[in-house]
């Protein structure tokens, strides 16, 4: 992951874009990385890896 990949997800656009995918499994979301270079989404990897990093920590940490 690129500075510009923290910095878009960071945006409103950013946060839209994980947004929309975080419901997904584990294999729609590949899919969807597999659709990607058609989409033109340069973003989408980025926002990928950090749903499924948070998917990770879910059970690792406690929402207070």
């Amino acid at each position: 992951m690129q500075i510009a990949d923290i910095n878009f997800l960071g945006s409103t656009e950013g946060r839209k874009l994980v947004e929309k995918y975080q419901n997904l499994s584990d294999l729609e979301l590949y899919r969807e990385l597999m659709k990607a270079p058609y989409t033109k989404n340069p973003y989408l990897s980025a926002a990928v890896t950090l749903i499924k990093l948070r998917k990770k920590a879910l059970g690792k940490f406690s929402k207070s």
